[in-house]
Order: C-alpha cells, then sequence, then structure tokens
C-alpha cells in the first residue's frame, strides 16, 4: 500500500513538472541564413532586439547556417545579421507573442559590412513548424467584441478549437 502511494505521488509529480516545463512565457526565433547562390552562411552574427526596452538578444548561426534565439519575452522586434564580406540585413517590425516560433530566414548579399540593408514590409510571418491554433487576447482585441458584459468564457468560446462542455443541471 505504502509501494503504491509512493508511485502514485511520484507520477504525479512528475506530470505537474513537466506540465509546468511546457507552459512558456516566451517565444523564439529561428531560421537559416544563406548566401545569394543559396549556400548557408556559419558563423554569422544575429542580434534580436527588443523595440521598446532595447534589450539585446545576440545569437550566431551554426555550420548548416541556423540560428535559434529563445527566451524572448513577448513584444515588436528587429532582427539585424551580418557577418563579413556581406551586408547587414535589419528585419524591423516582427510581433513575437506568447509561445511564438517564428522561422525568419535570411539571404546575405555581397558587399561591405558597413553597408546595411533594411526590409520594409513583406509578407506576415507565418508558422510552419506547427499546427498549434493560438489567439492573443488584448486589450484592444476585447474593446472592439460586440459584447454585452464582456465575459470571460465568451472569449474563451471565440479561440479556434476550443469547445466549452455543457454544465449538468442536477435536479
Amino acid at each position: 500500500m505504502r509501494l503504491r502511494r509512493l508511485l502514485y505521488f511520484s507520477c504525479l509529480f512528475f506530470m505537474l513538472v513537466h506540465s509546468s516545463a511546457a507552459q512558456s512565457p516566451t517565444g523564439t526565433i529561428s531560421g537559416i541564413v544563406t548566401d545569394p547562390t543559396g549556400a548557408t552562411i556559419s558563423g554569422a552574427e544575429v542580434l534580436v532586439v527588443n523595440d521598446a526596452t532595447r534589450i539585446q538578444f545576440p545569437g550566431q548561426t551554426n555550420e548548416e547556417g541556423i540560428y535559434v534565439v529563445a527566451n524572448l519575452p513577448p513584444g515588436n522586434y528587429r532582427v539585424q545579421v551580418s557577418k563579413v564580406g556581406f551586408k547587414t540585413i535589419i528585419k524591423p517590425d516582427i510581433a513575437l507573442n506568447v509561445q511564438d516560433a517564428l522561422a525568419i530566414n535570411f539571404k546575405l548579399p555581397l558587399g561591405a559590412v558597413s553597408e546595411v540593408v533594411t526590409i520594409q514590409g513583406g509578407a506576415p510571418l507565418v508558422n510552419t513548424e506547427s499546427a498549434a491554433v493560438s489567439t492573443v487576447i488584448d486589450r484592444q482585441f476585447v474593446e472592439n467584441l460586440p459584447m454585452n458584459g464582456r465575459s470571460f468564457n465568451t472569449l474563451l468560446q471565440l479561440t479556434p478549437g476550443v469547445v466549452i462542455a455543457p454544465a449538468e443541471s442536477t435536479q
């Protein structure tokens, strides 16, 4: 009996630890850096800067030209990629939400590092890494809803993939 209880609480503990690790309030920006011919560039410097706080999160590409900058708090960012022998590229206006995993690839043109290319506009970022569906409910989202009372439960029903189970009445 004592061994069974110990196993039960051990399993419960590991399940809670595992689920708490999966709930991260941060996001990740990653991608591949290539040259004009399509070959990957290793050792390129990647700098992710938060537009509001100016905090910098450095990174570097590996041998396959892949970079990953993890544990980024939600906010608006710009990504700067540079390497000796190539022009520096800056991609501004990247909105990162909680648990986002954005893939942003760069093609560095040949030139001096002092030459800077800033990417304006472009297609909106689409997460091709995961089929997960998420919705960020912020102040503007709530204020623009045509709801009477703006109930929290009603907001949950607007999120894609959410099904609210009907309450059982006991009579």
